[in-house]
C-alpha cells in the first residue's frame, strides 16, 4: 500500500489522506503536486518568411522571449536582403553625386540616411540573436564569442542552428512584448550607430582620399594618374 508522511509531525499515512491522524494537520493532494509539476508545453505553429518579419517588427528591441530557428533566419534573409540595396543605393549615390554631379551636401544626406538605416538592423540583429539563443535555451552571453576572431564566428553559426528547446522558452518566455524603456534604449543605440558610420565614412573616406584646396575652394581628388578638381565646397 502506498502511504505518504504527514509534514508536520512525520505519521505515516494512506495516500489519500486528507488530514493527519495523529496532529490533524490538513495534507496536500499528491496528485495535485504531480499535476503542478507537469508543464504541457505550448504548440509553436510554423511561421512563414512573411509572419517571420512581422514578428521581427513587433519586437524590434526587445532582448528577452525567444524566437524560433525559421524566425530567426527568415529574419535573417530579410535584414541581408535590405543591407544589399542599401549597400547598392550608398555606392550608386556616392559615384552619381560625388563625381558626376559635384553635390557633396545632397552625398551626405543620402550617407545620413543609409547610417541610419545600418544603425536600425545592427540593433535589430542583436535583439535577434539574443532571443535565438534564448530558445535554444542558452544565454545571450553567447554574443561574447563573436570576440574571438574566425572560431568564435563559426560557433556562433552553430549555436544559431540549434532546433528549439522546451527549457528555452519555459526559462526565458516565448512572446514577451517590448517595453517603453526597451524602445527608447533601442532608439538611443540607433542614432548612436548611425552618427558613428556616417562620421566613419566622411570623416576617414574624405580625408585620405581628398584634400582641400583653400585658394580655389574645391576637393581635389588624391588617387588616380591624374588629380581630378571637384567643384564642390567640402565643407559645405
Amino acid at each position: 500500500m502506498e502511504e505518504k508522511h504527514c509534514p508536520i509531525c512525520g505519521q505515516a499515512l494512506p495516500i489519500d489522506a486528507k488530514f493527519c491522524n495523529k496532529c490533524g494537520a490538513k495534507q496536500v493532494d499528491i496528485q495535485q503536486v504531480n499535476d503542478a509539476k507537469t508543464v504541457v508545453p505550448p504548440v509553436r505553429p510554423e511561421v512563414s518568411f512573411f509572419g517571420a518579419i512581422k514578428d521581427m517588427f513587433k519586437r524590434l528591441f526587445t532582448i528577452k522571449g525567444c524566437s524560433s530557428r525559421s524566425e530567426y533566419w527568415y529574419a535573417q534573409l530579410f535584414l541581408f536582403i535590405c543591407l544589399t540595396l542599401a549597400q547598392s543605393i550608398l555606392i550608386y549615390a556616392h559615384h552619381s553625386l560625388v563625381h558626376v554631379y559635384g553635390d557633396l551636401f545632397a552625398a551626405k544626406c543620402i550617407m545620413g540616411v543609409i547610417s541610419l538605416i545600418f544603425g536600425f538592423f545592427m540593433v535589430v540583429e542583436f535583439c535577434l540573436t539574443f532571443r535565438r539563443l534564448h530558445d535554444s535555451d542558452m544565454s545571450g552571453g553567447f554574443l561574447w564569442l563573436l570576440l574571438v576572431p574566425i572560431c568564435g564566428f563559426i560557433v556562433m553559426i552553430v549555436l544559431l542552428c540549434l532546433p528549439t528547446k522546451t527549457g528555452g522558452y519555459m526559462r526565458f518566455g516565448d512572446y514577451i512584448k517590448p517595453s517603453l524603456t526597451a524602445n527608447v534604449i533601442g532608439l538611443l543605440l540607433t542614432a548612436f550607430l548611425a552618427i558613428a558610420f556616417f562620421r566613419t565614412h566622411f570623416v576617414f573616406l574624405y580625408h585620405y582620399n581628398y584634400v582641400y584646396d583653400n585658394d580655389n575652394h574645391v576637393v581635389i581628388e588624391k588617387h588616380g594618374k591624374h588629380d581630378e578638381d571637384i567643384n564642390i565646397d567640402f565643407f559645405g
